[in-house]
């Protein structure tokens, strides 16, 4: 509305949309809908594309699957009938269904036109530098009678690994969640004497069982309370939105949180989940890299703790090499290169 000077209509109704008769008012640039709505009232947006030329905008385009009412909808209102942008930060569905109006390479990856990279963030100003904490740890289960004993380090198979990670995170003793817990208070503690006050730390877990426990070790480590972002709390949008200007220090949830979710002050993350795939790890880090306005950039930073699992380890070697080539070109500019 305000940077393009547009008249925007954001709470139309279907009622109000089937009035027009496929003939929108002159002084009307825009609408806002959402997919819901045009998903339960299809007829009155195919009489405004078939009777205009129109631009379709779809945010977090991944909600609408091909196979699924929304994309189904979409695919009858604007196929072939509306020039299309679609947009998202989630590459993917966890159903392994394709989203509508992407296009997929033969090895079934999305095919973009645009990609904003975290490298592009740190060049705008609107994300911080990532700083990996891995942490280590000699790790004993029972299999078939025998005891097992190892630690991230030593080469194992992939059973072995995955094997690893999940003791390291569920141990009776909580001896390695404990270390992270500790070492994610010992971040947050520094960050609030130097840096930014109000600083938040999110912690990642396995399922809401898990978060539970996790939640529970924090409070007895650090005597903070904690929010418990899962559904078995019934955890509202309004609990999640005052997060950041709260006094609650931590949240814990699983895998992910939702959409539209935004906490700058979150500084610390941990990565407390056996979770091993590039693109939930990508979104759960970036829940902590907003820019903090009057900070200065050299404290622009965020901490995240996680396991010395190598596919992990992998997955966070991306990340700095971005980073490590962003502070490069910032040194050549003070240079004069």
């Amino acid at each position: 509305k305000n940077i393009f000077n547009l008249n925007i209509l954001d709470s139309i109704t279907n009622l109000g949309l089937s009035r027009w008769q496929g003939n929108s008012p002159s002084d009307c640039d825009a609408l806002v809908l959402t997919y819901q709505q045009f998903a339960s009232f299809p007829e009155a947006i195919q009489m405004l594309i078939a009777n205009n030329k129109t631009l379709t905008i779809f945010d977090e385009v991944h909600h609408l699957s091909e196979n699924l009412t929304w994309g189904l909808a979409a695919s009858n209102c604007f196929e072939n009938k509306s020039h299309i942008i679609s947009m998202s930060g989630t590459f993917y569905r966890s159903d392994a269904s394709k989203i509508f109006s992407v296009s997929y390479s033969d090895s079934g990856q999305i095919l973009t036109d645009f990609q904003y990279t975290y490298i592009d963030g740190l060049r705008d100003r609107c994300l911080r530098k990532i700083n990996f904490n891995f942490l280590d740890g000699e790790q004993k289960w029972k299999e078939d009678e025998l005891e097992k004993t190892k630690n991230f380090q030593d080469t194992v198979s992939k059973t072995d690994e995955a094997r690893v990670l999940l003791t390291s995170l569920t141990a009776p003793d909580n001896k390695f969640i404990d270390q992270m817990i500790l070492l994610m208070e010992k971040k947050i503690k520094w960050k609030e004497q130097f840096q930014i006050p109000r600083v938040k730390g999110l912690c990642f877990c396995i399922d809401q069982a898990h978060a539970r426990r996790v939640a529970k070790r924090i409070t007895y480590l650090t005597g903070e309370k904690v929010l418990t972002a899962i559904s078995d709390n019934l955890t509202t949008a309004e609990q999640l939105a005052n997060f950041n200007d709260s006094d609650t220090k931590y949240c814990c949830t699983v895998r992910r949180l939702g959409e539209g979710f935004s906490a700058p002050l979150i500084n610390v993350i941990c990565w407390m989940t056996n979770v091993r795939e590039e693109s939930p790890f990508n979104q759960g880090v970036h829940r902590g890299t907003r820019y903090i306005t009057g900070i200065s950039d050299f404290h622009q930073t965020t901490e995240v703790i996680l396991p010395s699992n190598p596919k992990l380890k992998s997955f966070a070697k991306t990340f700095d090499l971005a980073k490590e080539r962003y502070l490069k070109e910032v040194a050549d500019k003070k240079k004069g290169k």
